[in-house]
């Protein structure tokens, strides 16, 4: 078996063969990087997730830590970094499977701030809506009291969220019961 760092550097070795022997020049700002790019010399992108007023939301594979399928969220612009280390000092005192968890940051990658964090999940609760309409009586019941979970906990710990949307809340299978449960994220506003 390979471990992450020689998967990396085999990877690389791949990618420069595949040029033609070149290296490619770094990249002077990851929000224009691709999917498989490696930035900040850490974060492969697999995906974009998504783009608000605060940044732009990259599913990750993070080979520092070793781990995959998590978010980095890169400001925009300096007043966004701003609210980028607002969002993280919130996060750090947040603790609910209801709410994401801030991994790491204000960090620097590339040109950029940003931070990592657990993934809410793929689909949002505006998704949802769009795709399929009115809820079950279950799903309403489940989906509130999931959200009004999440708002106590909130509410135990001063942050008020200020951007509660459909479009700010996941819906993810629950790991134990593969249920649908919501997630907050997007506390830029916080």
């Amino acid at each position: 078996l390979l471990d992450i760092a020689e998967f990396q550097s085999l990877f690389e070795e791949a990618r420069k063969a595949e040029r033609g022997g070149e290296t490619a020049p770094a990249l002077v700002d990851p929000l224009d990087a691709s999917v498989g790019d490696i930035i900040g010399e850490r974060f492969e992108i697999v995906s974009r997730r998504g783009a608000g007023s605060t940044g732009v939301a990259l599913e990750v594979s993070d080979y520092e830590r070793e781990e995959e399928g998590l978010i980095l969220k890169l400001a925009k612009d300096d007043a966004a970094a701003a609210r980028l280390s607002i969002e993280a000092a919130v996060l750090d005192r947040l603790d609910h499977p209801r709410v994401v968890r801030r991994l790491d940051g204000p960090l620097t990658v590339g040109t950029r701030q940003g931070i990592l964090m657990t993934d809410a999940g793929l689909e949002t609760l505006a998704d949802r809506i769009r795709l399929e309409g009115r809820a079950t009586i279950e799903q309403l019941e489940r989906y509130g009291a999931d959200l009004f979970d999440a708002m106590a906990h909130l509410e135990n710990r001063g942050v008020f969220h200020r951007d509660l949307k459909p479009s700010n809340i996941a819906i993810r299978p629950d790991p134990g019961n593969r249920k649908p449960r919501l997630t907050l994220f997007d506390f830029s506003l916080s």
